[in-house]
């Protein structure tokens, strides 16, 4: 490849094609952008301005958190089985409710809205924190909405990797246990996600600045997916009841 070609194509805008490589068709740099994004998140955020990630280098962030989720989804069994505090705690909400006579009919509409949850939240996740990245704009000027979205996408990895190891922590816990952790939780992924924007993400002259980016972009990611959340049992206990009331 010629200097001029080389050129042009590290110039070339990251547009809507290169989104829709982004989420689709999987590669095997996964571990590798992960652990930049632990040891130097600077390398991961110059990635994410390229519109082929370096060469394909790197995986893109939509894929990698989207993947991430997946998996917590599919590893329910050790953090939300039937015998988890978590399974306890909706069954115990849905008790409180009076609104079946039956203790089958409980334990299935608890099942049905531990099931939908889970089918849902990472749709309902990664929908409303691209919405928060398209909209936040703390990477300096000229970042498009696409790479706005890498780059917010790519700052979520850390937390998204501790908290898919930290998860079947709460299976040994019991609900007060688990109310305390959850508290823990987000001041923990609050801290993972300002110090990983601080390294090399958010843009700005002075260090007062970086640091205010930095905890707006925390502040907005948590808060976001604290909203996504409630969207998304609101959503799973509709489906349930109409599920519940469906004629056998």
């Amino acid at each position: 490849m010629s200097d001029d070609e080389s050129n042009q194509l590290r110039s070339r805008k990251v547009g809507g094609d290169d989104l829709i490589e982004d989420m689709f068709g999987l590669n095997l740099r996964g571990l590798k952008t992960l652990w930049v994004m632990f040891v130097s998140p600077r390398v991961g955020y110059e990635a994410a301005r390229s519109p082929d990630w370096i060469d394909r280098s790197y995986t893109p962030s939509i894929r990698l958190l989207f993947s991430l989720l997946a998996v917590m989804t599919a590893t329910r069994f050790l953090w939300a089985g039937a015998d988890s505090s978590i399974h306890a705690l909706v069954d115990g909400q849905v008790a409180a409710l009076e609104e079946f006579g039956t203790q089958e009919e409980r334990s299935a509409y608890t099942e049905h809205i531990i099931d939908y949850f889970l089918l849902l939240f990472p749709f309902s996740f990664m929908l409303t924190q691209a919405i928060a990245g398209s909209l936040l704009r703390v990477w300096g000027k000229g970042t498009n909405t696409i790479v706005r979205v890498r780059l917010y996408m790519l700052a979520m990895l850390p937390n998204a990797t501790f908290t898919l190891f930290a998860l079947p922590l709460m299976t040994v816990m019991t609900v007060q246990q688990q109310t305390e952790f959850s508290l823990a939780l987000i001041a923990l992924t609050f801290l993972i996600d300002f110090v990983t924007v601080m390294r090399g993400g958010v843009v700005s002259e002075k260090r007062s600045g970086k640091i205010i980016k930095s905890a707006l972009y925390a502040t907005a990611s948590n808060l976001t997916a604290i909203i996504s959340n409630s969207l998304c049992v609101m959503l799973a206990s509709i489906i349930a009841g109409i599920v519940i009331a469906m004629p056998q």
